[in-house]
């Protein structure tokens, strides 16, 4: 297991070098579940560049305590990077799932991390749902670095705005 976590980091590496090679800004947010069995960590990338541009999320694990992707604007990709162009909306929707199969029928906390200065300029406020208009849950994100999602074995939905 520790060897296809190891193989699964380096791929994630050698995906993210083209991305921060042209990107005006990029910042790395975290989901970090409980430590119950399998994979318990999941990274992904946003930003922003002069062309927008993608990569596909791996294949999820077979045994996970959290998850986090990014939805393609379609609805029919799932994304580990997300760099939006000029002239893209800046919005990023995020499936989380918090607990994943290690969990059983049991709910498990996620906390969501990122680090302040990796945002470009601009506000950034985190809203629950996928279509930018629930629940404010983080006002922004650079006074802040982290919110925590509990729940089951289910997707969450929250997006990320840039103003």
């Amino acid at each position: 297991m520790k060897k296809q976590l190891t193989q699964l980091s380096i791929i994630m590496c050698i995906l993210c070098i083209p991305i921060f090679c042209y990107a005006e800004w990029a910042a790395i947010i975290s989901a970090q579940g409980q430590p119950i069995d399998g994979l318990y960590k999941s990274n992904i990338i946003i930003g922003g560049a002069d062309v927008g541009s993608s990569n596909p999320a791996p294949p999820q694990a077979p045994v996970f305590s959290c998850a986090i992707v990014i939805l393609s604007e379609d609805w029919h990709s799932r994304l580990s990077q997300s760099m939006k162009g000029a002239d893209d909306i800046k919005e990023w929707v995020l499936e989380i799932n918090p607990c994943g199969n290690a969990c059983g029928f049991n709910e498990a906390s996620t906390t969501v991390r990122w680090q302040p200065d990796q945002l470009g300029p601009g506000v950034f406020e985190i809203r629950e749902g996928y279509d930018g208009t629930g629940q404010i849950v983080v006002a922004d994100m650079k006074k802040s670095d982290n919110f925590t999602i509990t729940g089951a074995n289910e997707p969450f939905y929250y997006t990320i705005i840039k103003r």
